[in-house]
């Protein structure tokens, strides 16, 4: 198919919110998970970069950026997550 598809993934996975006071979280993450897919173990530090909160003329949206390793190498990316 040209232009189209998707890859199936087994994903396990889970996901603790950090604390918010700098004191408590010396690396900043707001979130950071550990988990595994196709066999691969991974850990990943997750951030908010950014964020409205949907009031005047700039809909609801988050920045998100995530930092992460396997055995394979380190990785990172970002999205955005938004309602419209």
């Amino acid at each position: 198919a040209v232009g189209g598809g998707y890859w199936e993934n087994i994903l396990s996975e889970h996901m603790v919110v950090d604390a918010l006071r700098s004191g408590d979280n010396p690396t900043g993450r707001t979130m950071h998970t550990a988990g595994k897919m196709n066999g691969l173990t991974f850990d990943e530090n997750w951030f908010i970069l950014g964020e409205s909160d949907g009031k005047g003329d700039i809909p609801e949206f988050k920045v998100v950026a995530y930092r992460g390793h396997t055995l394979q190498g380190n990785y990172d990316g970002s999205f955005i997550y938004a309602k419209e």
